[in-house]
């Protein structure tokens, strides 16, 4: 468990990691959805509902799709499986906060949710 000081250092960087990346994408309707599903903050939401539970869950293969529910989660697998398995396979799960931050610098993987 990190001190609320370095938490609060590393999602400083991974918002500014995040900037840097956004400030790429022409869409901005895309812009909007990087941000709203990838800034660093306390409260995250549900990624198929939007909702800001007091308790979240993760996905537990690639620790990056956040649900509020069972059901979510169900819900969202279809399209999350293909972002989950390449996640999975790089290896984000298990890099540090480093590498994270320069995966998003070096173009993150575009959403998937949509296509199965």
């Amino acid at each position: 468990r990190l001190a609320k000081a370095e938490a609060a250092l590393r999602a400083k960087q991974w918002n500014a990691a995040l900037d840097e990346y956004v400030a790429g994408l022409s869409d901005t309707d895309e812009q909007a959805d990087v941000r709203r599903r990838f800034t660093a903050s306390s409260a995250v939401p549900c990624d198929v509902c939007g909702k800001e539970p007091l308790k979240s869950r993760r996905c537990a293969r690639c620790t990056h799709a956040t649900y509020c529910s069972e059901d979510c989660q169900r819900e969202h697998w279809p399209h999350h499986k293909q972002e989950c398995a390449a996640i999975a396979k790089n290896g984000f799960n298990s890099g540090s906060f480093e590498d994270m931050v320069e995966t998003m610098k070096n173009g993150w993987p575009r959403d998937r949710r949509g296509s199965a």
